[in-house]
């Protein structure tokens, strides 16, 4: 689907993250999870798995969509180069 869109990936890590980029429209950073019935997570990583993350849920036009909590999303952050370019 975001291939039609014009994204193509400029950093392949699976199975923990994958990074797409379209001119223009800009970037998307896949980190995909394993969904825990508790409501936590857990992120595969190219050494095993990571611990559990925390998670909480959202709303989007009245529809409950769960994501990585602030701290977990920082986490995913530590491994990126800060200042990093962004067409």
């Amino acid at each position: 689907m975001l291939g039609d869109l014009g994204y193509v990936i400029e950093t392949d890590r699976r199975p923990n993250r994958v990074e797409l980029v379209a001119h223009g429209r800009g970037w998307v950073d896949l980190h995909p999870l394993l969904l825990e019935p508790d409501g936590s997570a857990r992120q595969a990583a190219l050494g095993g798995v990571l611990p559990h993350l925390s998670t909480v849920v959202l709303h989007r036009r009245g529809m409950p969509v769960p994501c990585v909590s602030a701290e977990a999303q920082h986490l995913f952050g530590t491994g990126t180069s800060p200042g990093r370019r962004r067409p």
